[in-house]
């Protein structure tokens, strides 16, 4: 994807509503122990829905408000946005329990495996690090069940499924991440977005490295182009 649209998306996702949520609580006289990314949420899927109705709508198509799938049908990629802690829980729910979401189960069916991607990435990940398990027929079976009606709707425009993630805080200045998968949920790739915030949004710059393109790069915040990670896992 350029720049230019991760820009667009970020712009969208990385507001913390923070002013807002203290608004509606005071408004409402709400109780609560702690805040949580639920109205954050909600706004962040107005906000992208929005932009690529009106203004992206020959290149992405927006599926689904609740759970905020986007696809850019150009690269037939579908992505799932959510927090970060939401990715950890559906990866380890399918590593330890072969557990499947809607989303598990399009990439179990849509993703490459990590032999498959050892061309594309090269020298930077070694493919016999993989002990993969392939997965059985009553898996993929579930996993048609579960897919059937994103991929009936929009199977000609997805060959694989990507995660963009936001961290919990309800700051302006998160962490976001997008993540390539392989077939077996593994992270095959990751790329730190956080460095499309608005430059104007980054208030101490003492914390961050304004560069030329005009935007800010995080300090402690690196870069993840070519990090690559594998886990061993026993054939079962």
């Amino acid at each position: 994807m350029e720049e230019n649209l991760k820009v667009a998306i970020v712009e969208q996702i990385y507001p913390g509503y923070e002013n807002e949520l203290k608004e509606i609580v005071n408004k409402y006289n709400i109780e609560y122990k702690s805040r949580n990314l639920n109205f954050g949420k909600l706004k962040r899927a107005d906000n992208l829905k929005k932009i690529i109705d009106t203004q992206l709508a020959e290149r992405f198509q927006f599926i689904d408000k609740r759970s905020v799938i986007f696809i850019d049908k150009m690269e037939k990629v579908m992505y799932a946005f959510m927090s970060e802690d939401n990715k950890n829980q559906i990866m380890r729910k399918f590593h330890k329990e072969r557990g499947l979401t809607y989303l598990t189960s399009v990439i179990l069916l849509k993703n490459p495996s990590p032999e498959e991607e050892h061309d594309k990435y090269g020298q930077l990940f070694d493919p016999t690090e993989y002990t993969i398990d392939r997965f059985g027929s009553d898996l993929y079976g579930e996993a048609s069940e579960k897919a059937n009606k994103i991929l009936e709707q929009f199977g000609e425009y997805i060959e694989k499924a990507c995660i963009i993630t936001r961290d919990n805080s309800i700051g302006d200045t998160p962490k976001i991440t997008m993540y390539e998968l392989s077939d077996g949920c593994e992270i095959l790739y990751s790329e730190d977005w956080s460095k499309f915030i608005p430059s104007d949004y980054i208030i101490a710059a003492s914390d961050s490295e304004i560069e030329g393109n005009g935007r800010a790069e995080l300090k402690n915040r690196k870069n993840k182009h070519v990090k690559l990670k594998g886990r061993k896992r026993k054939a079962e």
